[in-house]
């Protein structure tokens, strides 16, 4: 029986099959999206798991997916989502790096444990998670959680971050204000913090469920140009 199989949670399980098939492939895989923001301070609820790999490992990982039971909902060279179908799996999703700023987000990730599981997960850096957050939140900004995710990162990293990271990528959409906007809401509210006292429970960032749904990837940090001849509809298997 497959380690995903054997898992009776679907979201360790989903981690425990792309981390396998990383393993005999060999290429580089993180988690990224809301199942990595709690290894960064931040707790939230989320409906699936996101990953960000390397290319390379597209196909193997489709044709593992795919075996053990998974729908795929869509396929290109940027981005891959997957429903559970017959599976045990949670929906799972995939953004492929092709830039050399997301290659460098994989170099930076570093493992942690998954509690619960018997696992030790690369994670993406909170710059990193930032940096994946933006394009998405350029291009929808109706998408208030991924401004919200940006804010409480910033928040609990505070004093950690690589701010001249951020910048870079911030600058690549010409979003400088909005970060030192960012930035300077945040020391106003931690200073407050500092001067009220504290509540007894305390989370960076409220527990929302994210809708899960086919998302194409962010092509600023994955292929030079994108196109829908090389997007597949593969609802069918």
């Amino acid at each position: 029986m497959s380690a995903a199989r054997g898992s009776g949670n679907p979201f360790t399980a989903s981690i425990a099959l792309v981390l396998g098939v990383a393993r005999r492939t060999r290429f580089r895989v993180a988690l990224i999206g809301g199942f990595a923001l709690p290894f960064h301070g931040v707790q939230r609820t989320t409906g699936d798991v996101d990953f960000l790999a390397e290319a390379s490992g597209a196909d193997a990982l489709h044709e593992e997916l795919v075996a053990e039971g998974a729908r795929c909902l869509h396929r290109s060279p940027d981005a891959a989502n997957y429903a559970p179908g017959r599976s045990r799996l949670s929906s799972t999703d995939f953004i492929y790096a092709r830039r050399e700023r997301a290659r460098e987000m994989l170099r930076r990730a570093r493992p942690a444990l998954l509690r619960g599981a018997r696992l030790r997960v690369p994670v993406v850096d909170a710059e990193g998670l930032i940096g994946l957050k933006l394009p998405a939140l350029v291009n929808a900004p109706s998408r208030t959680q991924d401004e919200a995710d940006i804010r409480a990162l910033l928040a609990a990293r505070r004093g950690t971050l690589k701010l001249d990271v951020i910048r870079d990528y911030y600058r690549l959409f010409g979003r400088e204000r909005d970060l030192e906007r960012f930035l300077a809401e945040t020391r106003k509210r931690q200073g407050e913090l500092v001067r009220a006292p504290r509540p007894r429970s305390w989370d960076a960032a409220c527990a929302i469920r994210r809708p899960s749904g086919v998302r194409s990837g962010c092509a600023i940090w994955t292929s030079s140009s994108s196109s829908s001849s090389g997007s597949t509809r593969c609802s069918a298997q």
